[in-house]
């Protein structure tokens, strides 16, 4: 959905992968899927252990002549600062956000109607430039219906506070959280 604000990462698994899996193609090093996707998009390189599941979600969508149906395995990392030599991909990220969660927990509960984020674009060259001061208004973020904004920001603070962050599971019945193994 391009020109919308979506999460820092998304991507697909190759045929035969799964989060965990060591999936390798003779060109390729051995590497997750999930890091592989947070080199490609960010050039962030993290070891596989940090990414936290944390829940996942069914989608359909579709419009005329088309269906997207998507299983998202959704996965959080806390970094101990700011991430040090992002290298964005400028074919598929325009800029990137930094919000406050609670911030963006307000936005998409519609307490507030627009907040302020840092903006860092990205040059084609390669690397971001300063970051300056933007608007950002809930209907700049990708669609959601399901409650995954909402979702995503109160899993996120959780982690944030130290807290385990549960996991749930979204799909067109509604939400569904867990914790422990507990439905909430």
């Amino acid at each position: 959905m391009a020109g919308l604000v979506d999460v820092s990462v998304g991507g697909h698994y190759r045929a035969g992968e799964h989060p965990e899996s060591r999936f390798r193609r003779a060109e390729t090093p051995l590497q997750p899927p999930l890091t592989r996707e947070l080199r490609e998009e960010l050039g962030l390189t993290v070891a596989p252990g940090v990414l936290l599941p944390v829940g996942r979600r069914w989608m359909e969508r579709a419009g005329p002549g088309w269906i997207d149906r998507e299983v998202q395995d959704v996965f959080a990392m806390l970094l101990p600062g700011p991430p040090e030599g992002l290298d964005p991909d400028a074919d598929e990220v325009a800029a990137l956000l930094v919000v406050e969660l609670e911030e963006l927990r307000a936005l998409v509960v519609a307490e507030r109607p627009v907040v302020l984020v840092r903006e860092l674009p990205v040059r084609a060259a390669g690397g971001v430039d300063r970051p300056h001061e933007a608007q950002l208004m809930a209907d700049q973020l990708v669609p959601a219906d399901d409650g995954y904004w909402e979702l995503m920001a109160r899993t996120l603070l959780r982690l944030l506070a130290g807290s385990p962050a549960g996991w749930f599971e979204l799909d067109d019945r509604g939400a569904r959280e867990q914790k422990r193994g507990q439905e909430k």
